[in-house]
């Protein structure tokens, strides 16, 4: 089996109200639609490596 702890997708960007250093206020529709483009394809990828190493059905409580 592979190394559960060895990077498959590299880091990302955290979430923050600016992209590229403009708040997302000042960002052009299309912008706009690249960002949010982005982000689906970073979840897509994330979602991948929990599939690939088989945790895509965690059936635990969320601890607030």
């Amino acid at each position: 089996m592979e190394d559960l702890h060895a990077p498959t997708v590299t880091s990302g960007p955290t979430s923050t109200a600016h992209s590229n250093g403009v708040p997302k206020e000042q960002l052009s529709l299309m912008e706009l639609i690249a960002e949010k483009e982005r982000v689906e394809a970073e979840l897509s990828a994330l979602g991948s490596v929990l599939d690939s190493v088989g945790m895509s059905q965690i059936n635990v409580e969320l601890l607030y």
